[in-house]
């Protein structure tokens, strides 16, 4: 009686031979499933294999092998890590003893000249030991040493959770002795000069078998499958038996979606007996897929039978032995693949070779990991996708991007982009896009879409359109709103002044803007008289026209001259009374008159002689004192309203005033004083002179008397070297003849100080500071301390200060006051010894006054405008502002305000001066106490 035993066989795939597709055409990976572009941008060619080539990540993700895995020598160590596994074998040699490779002296490593080599492969990593062979030890070893991860021995291979390290080649191979158990390996022979392992990924899965082996010997069929590196096909005459078998792949990763137009099966023939070699690949199918385990002899006779019962994909009569060969399965296996991937079945090849009368075998390879059997499917994807329109549009054309729905005062330039999304790779393309617009969102889009359109209208345009793809699969329609609005706005309509009189021309202010910043253009203006249209289309009415007692409003009709806006409306003001031909008199003489009606606020001045002559030609009374009569008149009724009447005098002053005294310069003790002397006076001081008192106990004089001139100033520089350190209080006296001035300065002796202290950045009630601790001497300070008094909390340091000689540490504070107002903010340091401190002022702001401007201007009668801001975070309440126009009037709100954090409000106010000149008005927010002005200087011709 014969046996025949039947071996179990795994898989190991490793590297991949790809001739036609290269790495850069790839474009996924998966654990059986390699996908890569081709020439065709519609075309994609899915390389299958049987078992995994892919590795899972910590995160469960299959990637691939070579980035998941690590193999590196480390100090003569091999090292395998992946994910949060490793495994170190560390290599020794024994001769009279076990030594590791790493604690050999050098001379020792030198004489063995072992040298290790990797070399990384797609889905494994090959290395080769190398050493002397006249001078080799007894025997090469690892220690196994292991992380998060098991080893465990298996034949001739190391299993270490996913991974298999691989001595086959050594024995096989290399006819080596391998000792191998889960914690130790170890080569003898008798050439150690050439150790061959391999690592991969550990993939023999008895429950997914690539092909089963058929044999029939005599009238007995046998079923089973192979565990070396493939199966036989053919006919063995010395013992008449005839072998068949078939190949399964699984067809999980591929995607229903695909159509697949071709299928070629690349294999290796491993081995080749006999005359004849011809090898067929037949359509296998079976829908129970316990037909492909038979479990009697009628079972067996069937599934052998049916290896090559159906379709012949193709014959290869002269297959190339050890190296890949091609089998085109072509368009009848992509029909039969098409079936199994949406009904969940595996793809089956039946294989059969020769089966004369000679001896002919064909060795079908299955399980050399250089060489496995692989897949190219060849697929498409049918386009059933309607493409996608999308439009943009610029305002003004090609300028900035616009954004649909919102408003815009330029034309809108349209362009539509198509995108088809029929499938990854395989869309058929964009055809035509149509589009079309009208003003109520209904119109069909049949215009043909070539290039940019400008859509010019003002007002709503809608935008409607759609996409045809090559396949015609047509887009629903969408649409898109166009606004164009050009029109002007109008705001802030008061007629000026508001309270006028007869004397007054008005004047119909208010505040344009426009969309786009078009320039007003074609504005009208509508004057009305007791509610009555006068027919008058101009911005100002003369005072000719005026009547006391009258109404008068004005309305404006805004208009860039593309567009006009909504009209606004005025206030109405009435026209109060007023004098006539004014004239003021000094004396009998006439220093100043006026014709016409008149309501302006003029400083009158330049009667300075008229005053000088009345005094001279007046005879005193009993108690010495002259009445100058200064007389007003007027033709008709009126107020007139006299704010001031002044007279001043100049008296001749002599008088020193020492302006500043200043620490420029210090090194330690050793410190240098800027000082500055001023005249004053109006008169010429000589005979000049000073004395310094350090408050150390030295006085310094000066050594030369000066002379300076009305208003002239003088800086004076001296430098003394203190004997001791603290606070002292410096003076410098100043005299000439009678004539004396001193000042007095706190000044800080020490190699510790305070410099460059300043507010840099201020925002309402937020400050930043910045100040500089700075080591003067020439020695090191240690252990220096700083604060911050912001003059409404204290802010000290967290952390001690080293100084080497002449360094300096900068210091930035941030503080947000609780309060508002004027504060005193000082910074100090300290290292326990020297102490130096600064002081500022700083405000903490509530009320911004800001953009004080002149908006208007027609001679002395103009017209300002400025804004006011809370720059506190709460709201204020009871918010005031003056406006000093330096001709003697100042205007006050005619109304408290409330404003909440960060909100403004805009002033505009007239005032008619009384003369040319220069002028420095001063606008000033007024809220509790706290007040913030700003200044704006013009010039009236």
């Amino acid at each position: 009686m014969k046996i025949m035993k039947l071996l179990v066989f795994g898989i190991i795939i490793s590297i991949l031979s790809i001739s036609s597709l290269a790495d850069q055409n790839l474009v996924e990976r998966k654990a059986r499933l390699n996908i890569y572009t081709t020439d065709n941008e519609n075309e994609f060619v899915a390389q299958l294999y049987a078992k995994p080539v892919n590795m899972k990540d910590i995160n469960g993700e299959f990637r691939p092998y070579e980035e998941v895995t690590k193999f590196y020598e480390d100090n003569d160590e091999l090292v395998l890590e992946w994910n949060n596994k490793s495994v170190k074998l560390k290599i020794y040699t024994i001769d009279d003893n076990k030594k590791f490779l790493k604690s050999l002296s050098q001379e020792e490593k030198n004489n063995l000249k072992f040298k290790t080599k990797i070399k990384k492969e797609r889905g494994s990593y090959y290395y080769t030991h190398n050493l002397s062979k006249s001078k080799q030890p007894e025997a090469v070893g690892y220690d196994v040493v292991t992380e998060n991860v098991d080893c465990i021995k298996r034949g001739f291979d190391l299993i270490c959770g996913e991974q298999r390290i691989s001595f086959n080649d050594a024995v096989y191979l290399q006819n080596l002795t391998v000792n191998l158990s889960d914690d130790k390996v170890e080569f003898s022979g008798d050439d150690l000069s050439y150790i061959d392992p391999s690592v991969d990924l550990d993939i023999d899965d008895i429950s997914e078998t690539t092909g089963y082996v058929k044999r029939r010997h005599t009238d007995n069929y046998y079923y089973g499958y192979y565990t070396e590196t493939g199966f036989k096909v053919g006919h063995d005459y010395s013992g008449s038996k005839y072998c068949r078998g078939y190949m399964n792949w699984s067809l999980d990763d591929i995607n229903t979606s695909w159509e697949i137009t071709d299928v070629k099966l690349t294999w290796n023939d491993y081995k080749e007996e006999g005359t004849e070699d011809t090898v067929k690949f037949y359509k296998m199918v079976q829908t129970d897929l316990s037909d492909w385990t038979p479990s009697d002899q009628q079972g067996r006779e069937d599934l052998y039978d049916a290896i090559g019962d159906s379709t012949n994909y193709y014959t290869d009569s002269s297959p190339d032995e050890d190296e890949y060969n091609v089998a085109e399965l072509g368009s009848s296996a992509a029909s039969q693949m098409n079936s199994d991937k949406s009904n969940g079945y595996g793809f089956y090849i039946g294989v059969k070779g020769g089966e004369g009368n000679e001896e002919t075998r064909v060795g079908i390879d299955i399980k050399d990991p250089s060489y496995p059997a692989y897949l190219n499917l060849t697929y498409v994807f049918a386009d059933l996708t309607p493409p996608n329109t999308t439009a943009n549009a610029t305002s003004p054309p090609n300028g900035s991007g616009y954004a649909f729905g919102n408003a815009t005062a330029e034309y809108v330039g349209i362009t539509f982009s198509c995108t088809d999304n029929g499938g990854p790779g395989n869309a058929s393309g964009c055809d035509t896009t149509y589009y079309c617009t009208d003003t109520n969102n209904t119109c069909t889009p049949d215009s043909v879409y070539s290039s940019q359109f400008t859509i010019y209208s003002h007002g709503t345009t809608y935008l409607r359109f759609h996409s045809e793809d090559i396949k015609g699969n047509d887009e629903t329609v969408q649409n898109k709103i166009v606004i164009i609005d050009r029109s002007p706005n109008v705001s802030s309509m008061m007629v000026l002044p508001l309270n006028p009189t007869a004397g007054d021309d008005l004047f119909c202010n208010y505040s344009f803007s426009s969309p786009g910043s078009y320039n007003e253009k074609d504005s009208t203006y509508d004057w009305k008289k007791n509610g009555v249209s006068q027919g008058i289309n101009s911005q100002v009415i003369r005072k000719e026209n005026l009547t006391i007692g009258d109404n008068w409003s004005c309305e404006f009709t805004p208009s860039n001259g593309l567009a006009n806006g909504t009209k606004g409306i005025s206030p109405n003001v009435t026209i109060l009374g007023t004098i006539k031909n004014p004239k003021i008199y000094v004396g009998s003489t006439l220093v100043w008159n006026s014709s016409g009606y008149y309501s302006d606020e003029e400083m009158i001045t330049g009667f300075a002689d008229e005053i000088n002559s009345e005094i001279i030609d007046c005879i005193p009374d009993a108690e010495g004192y002259c009445n100058i009569s200064i007389t007003f008149s007027s033709e008709d009724s009126g107020k007139l309203n006299i704010s001031e009447v002044s007279t001043y005098h100049r008296s001749r002053r002599e008088t020193l005033n020492v302006t500043s005294i200043k620490l420029i310069h210090s090194d330690g003790t050793d410190h240098i004083f800027e000082i500055v002397v001023e005249n004053d006076g109006d008169i010429t001081l000589d005979n000049i002179s000073w004395a310094f008192d350090t408050d150390d106990g030295t006085m310094i004089y000066s050594d030369q008397n000066m002379a300076l001139q009305p208003g002239e100033d003088v800086f004076v520089y001296l430098r003394h070297n203190y004997s001791l350190a603290g606070d002292l209080d410096v003076t410098l006296n100043v005299t000439s003849g009678n004539i004396s001035a001193s000042r007095t300065e706190e000044v800080h002796i020490g190699d510790l100080m305070i410099t460059n202290f300043s507010e840099i950045h201020q925002n309402g009630t937020l400050s930043v500071f910045e100040f500089y601790i700075q080591n003067t001497g020439s020695s090191n300070l240690t252990g220096i301390n700083w604060s911050l008094d912001t003059g409404d909390a204290v802010i000290n340091s967290n952390e001690l200060i080293d100084l080497t000689a002449n360094e300096a540490a900068m210091v930035y504070v941030e503080y947000n006051y609780t309060q508002y107002g004027t504060f005193t903010a000082e910074a100090s340091s300290t290292d326990g010894f020297y102490y130096d401190s600064k002081s500022i002022t700083v405000d903490a702001l509530l009320v911004d006054t800001s953009d004080l401007s002149l908006l208007h201007n027609a001679s002395t009668h103009n017209v300002f405008f400025f804004k006011i801001t809370n720059k506190y975070q709460a709201a204020l309440s009871d918010i005031n502002w003056t406006f000093d126009t330096d001709d003697g009037v100042v205007i006050s709100a005619n109304q408290l305000f409330n404003l909440t954090p960060d909100e403004e409000i805009f002033v505009m106010l007239e005032h008619n001066f009384s003369s040319s000149g220069s002028y420095n008005v001063n606008a000033t927010a007024i809220y509790d106490g706290f007040e913030d002005w700003s200044n704006y200087t013009f010039t009236i011709s």
